[in-house]
């Protein structure tokens, strides 16, 4: 594991460099041989592939906040809003999660659609990953058969839905109430989504990722002992390590997307409870 430690010593921006281009030229030997139909030499890509796999899993897991702030409440928004009348805050301004196009409830609506989305990453994503990483240690032939993992997660249409419902240069935090709320009521509606939206990423779903990242790192110390330990000609389809090498990939894409949304999700309920206090002050 010398070439794991020896990566890891550097900074964070070698480390990322260094990744990278080993990455490529692993991804292109891996590509040209799937090309031609040959097989790959397993002590030729061992450590480039294990150094991929540990350094998904090496770092600290990038997947947003995990305290869930107090739940914002339109019961307490209702009573403050008796008191005043729509148009006489259209031109106020309120708060609004960074950068965010459209009016709060489609936001809210968007949210939830990307949280049922992302929910079960753990299961459909990493469970996987590490079902197949410890099969492969106790039979590295394995890597020999096709592939078997599908991605299960649909990573494209979220970030479809990122770019439709937010400015992702936009510093903008606040909006006029006209804008962004269609009428008084629609803080009712947004409270409900809200509430289903943070339930949805809960803590317990947090925690369970981690859990599952930090397996796969354990898995991938494992597996580079367990490659250097076979036999040297050990031969592997290329196709499969291809593949796995994309899986790996892909599976940080869903921790990473994993992330982002809980940030947002935990933004927009901050902005709801920021414009009670707000709104409230304007009332009296």
């Amino acid at each position: 594991m010398n070439h794991l430690n020896k990566h890891f010593d550097q900074s964070p921006e070698a480390r990322r460099k260094q990744l990278q281009g080993r990455i490529s030229t692993l991804e292109f030997n891996l590509g040209t041989a799937v090309k031609h139909g040959l097989p790959v030499q397993m002590d030729e890509v061992r450590e480039d592939l294990v150094l991929m796999i540990s350094e998904f899993a090496g770092g600290k897991v990038d997947i947003g906040e995990q305290d869930r702030h107090a739940l914002f409440s339109s019961r307490d928004m209702t009573t403050v809003l008796a008191k005043t009348p729509y148009l006489a805050l259209t031109d106020v301004l309120i708060y609004i999660p960074r950068g965010m196009r459209g009016t709060m409830k489609d936001t809210a609506i968007g949210l939830l659609g990307m949280a049922k989305t992302m929910e079960d990453v753990g299961s459909l994503v990493l469970a996987p990953l590490v079902k197949y990483t410890a099969e492969i240690t106790e039979n590295p032939a394995l890597l020999e058969r096709p592939f078997p993992l599908k991605d299960n997660v649909d990573l494209y249409a979220v970030t479809k839905d990122l770019e439709r419902l937010y400015h992702s240069n936009s510093e903008t935090v606040q909006a006029q109430y006209g804008k962004v709320i269609t009428r008084n009521r629609d803080w009712v509606d947004i409270a409900k989504l809200n509430e289903t939206i943070q339930g949805t990423l809960s803590k317990e779903r947090l925690d369970d990722l981690i859990t599952k990242h930090t397996r796969v790192r354990e898995l991938a110390k494992l597996l580079d002992n367990v490659l250097q330990e076979a036999n040297a000609d050990m031969s592997a389809s290329a196709d499969t390590v291809s593949k796995y090498v994309e899986y790996v990939n892909y599976a940080a894409g869903c921790l990473s997307t994993y992330g982002l949304i809980n940030s947002r999700a935990i933004a927009f309920n901050v902005a709801l409870a920021d414009n009670l206090e707000r709104l409230k002050k304007i009332a009296d």
